[in-house]
């Protein structure tokens, strides 16, 4: 199926799909990474928790998550299980410190768009963020195949 060429990004509104989440408990991170993503042409708003999160989610809808694993309170992995429930069509993307075979196993079953280690090139955030934005527009299967690279590249590793 892969003949070398990309296909077009698909086509949808462009201040659609842009309104982001970010769930990073380090100040700093959470501080550069808005100023990044706003740079990018998305609109951030930024938590420390996954509980703060929940309640933002509760008052207004999000288009794309970037939620850091490690988190006081309650867990990435948990908050996405719940957001993945409540909100399936919100897209994520996990962006830790540390990555384990089991959080990208978790990870594939959310339907999470990409799980990247800090620190990321902001290069590859824009990618997955691009990423985030079409599935929320696009109905098609078959992304969580980076993932499963991933979970294989980390299984060889343990």
């Amino acid at each position: 199926m892969s003949s070398g060429r990309q296909s077009p990004p698909p086509s949808f509104p462009p201040s659609e799909g842009r309104q982001v989440l970010l769930v990073e408990d380090e100040t700093r991170l959470r501080e550069m990474l808005t100023r990044a993503i706003h740079e990018m042409g998305f609109a951030p708003t930024a938590v420390s928790q996954a509980e703060s999160a929940l309640r933002q989610l509760e008052n207004r809808p999000f288009d794309i998550l970037i939620v850091d694993l490690n988190l006081p309170g309650m867990g990435g992995l948990e908050f996405l299980e719940q957001v993945h429930a409540r909100w399936p069509a919100t897209q994520a993307i996990i962006l830790t410190g540390f990555g384990d075979l089991e959080a990208a196993k978790q990870a594939i079953r959310l339907n999470v768009v990409d799980f990247l280690t800090k620190p990321c090139p902001l290069g590859e955030l824009k990618v997955a963020l691009d990423r985030a934005r079409g599935r929320r527009f696009v109905s098609a299967g078959g992304e969580s195949g980076r993932l499963s690279e991933i979970a294989r590249e980390l299984g060889r590793d343990d």
